[in-house]
């Protein structure tokens, strides 16, 4: 038997394990996996890389995005160099001159002394009933493991971006990698965890432990490589999603002849039939101007957008429409004002508007966004 064929064969065990009523975690006991459910039929897969798991389980198009555009995030660069030093720690016993990776590394040992820690660990994973990969090329890889001397692993995903991930126990990458290694080792059970240093620091999971558990795993990775590759699906996972910028539910089409209001606002032209994909064009470009003018709104500040004899940018409002001088109002009277609540300071705010340029301001336009 191949190498892989019988790696698959462990796995297909593991996931019907009846460990005989033995303790595995904290007093759980184990019962025997249920039957594999029905898929339904007929159905397509495509293997989806394990960072796209949690945007594949809601958007198929994602995935299909990323194959297409793989320049990748604007924190890749930063990513890949911090794990390049993270394996270095790990491989040399060095402390890693990063504060963030020896504060990872710190947690880590402490929390499991008796661990023996490895990096960048590959992990492979196929759907037990069809021996189709279910990682494109079948491998992925995970941050860090950490192997327990009575089989249990812990598996750590480190995520050195900026916007909040879910938690381990809702989050399907780092499950997925917990459940590949876990499968391969015959690993009773696995902790996933995930290091956010710019955002919340540890998040821990709970124990997962061989069959339901595994099973349960198993079910969404197989809904996520079964979503459809065409459609894009719009909602609250798009701001998650680094190729937005690429994807065409955020694009209003053009038609040749008409305006841009036009598909929405003729005769005939919005129907219940197509009004489900009309909604979603209207909540995507809510999106895209939200996205834009926050782009917009950060080159202005840095110069002012000029236009012809006009710029835009920000001004400092202190007041509101009507102002009044306290210095005028008689003291006795803003006395009473004040006791009865009338007298209000309001803050200062910053507000977007375009003005006329004059003078000087005129004169260096060109130095200005044009």
């Amino acid at each position: 038997m191949a190498p892989n064929a019988a790696k698959r064969t462990a796995a297909k065990k593991k996931l019907q394990i009846d460990v005989g009523g033995v303790p595995l975690v904290e007093g759980v006991v184990e019962q025997p996996a249920p039957p594999a459910p029905a898929l339904p039929q007929p159905f397509v897969m495509r293997p989806v890389r394990p960072s796209m798991l949690q945007l594949a389980s809601s958007c198929g198009y994602a995935p299909t995005l990323a194959e297409q555009h793989p320049e990748g995030s604007e924190w890749s660069t930063d990513g890949d160099a911090r794990h390049l030093m993270l394996r270095r720690a790990l491989e040399t016993g060095e402390a890693p001159s990063d504060p963030a990776l020896a504060a990872l590394l710190d947690t880590i040992r402490t929390r499991f002394p008796e661990a023996t820690w490895h990096c960048e660990v590959p992990v492979s994973l196929f759907d037990p009933d069809t021996d189709e990969p279910l990682f494109p090329g079948g491998t992925g890889h995970a941050d860090i493991i950490g192997f327990l001397p009575d089989g249990r692993i812990v598996v750590v995903d480190a995520k050195f971006g900026f916007k909040p991930v879910p938690q381990p126990n809702e989050n399907l990458q780092v499950r997925a990698y917990g459940l590949a290694k876990a499968l391969e080792d015959g690993a009773p059970a696995f902790l996933p965890a995930i290091y956010q240093p710019n955002v919340s620091g540890f998040m821990w999971g709970r124990w997962f432990n061989a069959g339901e558990d595994y099973w349960s795993i198993l079910d969404e990775i197989r809904a996520a490589t079964r979503m459809r590759p065409d459609v894009p699906v719009t909602g609250p996972w798009c701001g998650d999603c680094y190729q937005v910028s690429h994807c065409k539910a955020f694009l209003l089409p053009a038609y040749e002849g008409e305006s841009a209001l036009e598909p929405f606002t003729r005769e005939g032209g919005l129907t219940h039939e197509n009004a489900p994909t009309a909604l979603r064009v209207v909540q995507a470009m809510k999106t895209a101007i939200d996205v834009a003018e926050q782009r917009l709104r950060a080159i202005a500040r840095e110069r002012p957008i000029v236009d012809g004899g006009k710029q835009w940018g920000p001004t400092l409002v202190k007041n509101g429409r009507r102002s009044i001088s306290i210095d005028a109002v008689p003291p006795e009277l803003l006395e009473q004002l004040d006791a009865a609540g009338a007298v209000k300071t309001g803050q200062p705010f910053e507000a977007f508007r375009w003005v006329n340029v004059k003078g000087r301001d005129a004169a260096k336009k060109g130095g200005a966004h044009e």
